[in-house]
């Protein structure tokens, strides 16, 4: 039994899914040398004689620590899965009579 062709309405619709799907690499939002910065100036604050003390050393600590490691990991994706990810989204494509999306 042979299927209808696909109207130009569903095509669109099925292209935008598609680059909807498309994988995205993530952002780095916060350079590895903003992170070291936020790391040296905890590292100030914990030896240092400053006004927010010890605990203004340790959140800055804590928060250099926290967007090094967001900017290590994103790397990371971007270097690792994203790649294969593409790859797989690269071999897809859609029927334009029936609308089925093919893996080759």
């Amino acid at each position: 039994m042979m299927q209808e062709n696909v109207s130009v309405k569903d095509l669109n619709m099925m292209a935008k899914q598609a680059i909807e799907e498309m994988p995205k690499k993530k952002d780095e939002p916060w350079s590895g040398a903003f992170s070291f910065c936020l790391l040296g100036i905890g590292l100030l604050y914990l030896l240092g004689d400053y006004s927010f003390g010890k605990w203004g050393g340790l959140i800055f600590l804590a928060l250099g620590g926290l967007m090094l490691y967001a900017s290590y990991s994103a790397h990371q994706y971007n270097a690792n899965e994203y790649p294969r990810r593409m790859a797989e989204f690269d071999r897809k494509y859609i029927c334009k009579r029936c609308g089925t999306v093919f893996t080759v």
